[in-house]
Parts: structure tokens; sequence; C-alpha cells
């Protein structure tokens, strides 16, 4: 399921034209873009678990 999250994060940023560095996200900014483009709470839920995931992944 981790790898479908991240996907998610993924589509989110394409979604929103996010230009910005990933690294730097913070989960209120994710959950800001996922409201602006209209996503419903459990794609913005499965998009937070990808944000995790991509954070882990990144230290």
């Amino acid at each position: 399921m981790a790898r479908s999250d991240l996907m998610k994060f993924w589509k989110l940023l394409a979604d929103a034209k996010f230009t910005g560095s990933p690294s730097k996200l913070t989960e209120d900014k994710v959950r800001q873009m996922a409201t602006a483009i209209g996503l419903f709470e459990p794609e913005t839920e499965a998009a937070l678990r990808g944000w995790r995931v991509f954070q882990k992944d990144n230290e």
C-alpha cells in the first residue's frame, strides 16, 4: 500500500502544478494543495501517507 500512497502523493504534486522541493513540504502544505484541487478526504489521507513515506525515505 505504501507504493500506492506514494504514487498518490506524486500525482497530487503534478495535479497541483507544484514546482518547489517536495522534501521541504509540510503536512499542512500538502493538505492545502489537496484542498485546493478538490481532493476528497480519503485521497488526501492517502497522499499524506505517501508524503510520510517520501519523507522517511529521504531522511
